[in-house]
C-alpha cells in the first residue's frame, strides 16, 4: 500500500490544477469483489478526498454489484461489454446496473466508465453484422450511447477504443 499511496499522491501532485480531471481513480478492474482489499480502496479513497475534497473519487469496477467496496467510492463507475463480451443486450445490462447502484447507493452517480465492441477497419464493406465488422462494433456502440443518454440513473459514459482506428502504418515503422 505504501507504494500505491506514494503514485496516487504522485498523480495528484502532477493534475491537481488540470480543469479535466474530474475523478481521481485507482485499481482498474481491482480485486473489489474481495472483502480483503477494501481497507486499500478505503485507504486510497481517504488519501484523495484528503488532498483533493472537490474531486470524485473511483475506480473502474468490473465486478459490478458483486463489488464489496463501492462504499469507498463518490462515483460509481463500471466496465462491462454487453453484447460483446457476453450476449446480454446493452440496453438491458445498463439499466440493471443503474437501478441497483441507484438502489444500493442513492446519491451516488453512476458512469459507465469503459463499454464498447472491437472492428477491424478493413471489415468496412461488409454488409453483414458479424462479430469484429465495424457494422455491429457501431450498432452495440449506439446501443451503448442510447441506453445512457435515456436513463436517468446513467450520469456518463466513456467509450473503449483501443486500435480500432486505421493509423498510417507506415509512421509506426521501427528502425532504419
Amino acid at each position: 500500500m505504501k507504494y500505491q499511496l506514494q503514485q496516487l499522491d504522485e498523480m495528484i501532485d502532477m493534475s491537481l490544477n488540470h480543469a479535466s480531471i474530474m475523478t481521481w481513480g485507482w485499481f482498474n478492474e481491482g480485486p473489489s469483489s474481495d472483502a480483503r482489499a477494501c481497507p486499500a480502496y478505503k485507504a486510497c479513497s481517504d488519501r484523495a478526498h484528503d488532498r483533493d475534497p472537490t474531486r470524485f473519487r473511483t475506480w473502474a469496477d468490473n465486478k459490478e454489484m458483486e463489488s464489496k467496496c463501492l462504499d469507498h467510492a463518490s462515483l460509481i463507475s463500471f466496465n462491462s461489454y454487453p453484447a460483446w463480451y457476453y450476449k446480454e443486450e446493452p440496453e438491458e445490462h445498463w439499466i440493471k446496473a443503474a437501478q441497483a447502484v441507484y438502489s444500493s447507493f442513492p446519491g451516488k452517480p453512476f458512469v459507465i466508465s469503459e463499454t464498447g465492441a472491437g472492428g477491424i477497419f478493413e471489415w468496412s464493406r461488409n454488409t453483414t453484422a458479424a462479430k469484429w465488422t465495424q457494422k455491429y462494433q457501431t450498432d452495440i456502440i449506439l446501443k451503448n450511447v442510447d441506453v445512457s443518454l435515456k436513463n436517468q440513473h446513467i450520469s456518463g459514459i466513456t467509450l473503449w477504443h483501443y486500435f480500432d482506428f486505421k493509423g498510417n502504418d507506415g509512421a509506426q515503422r521501427v528502425g532504419p
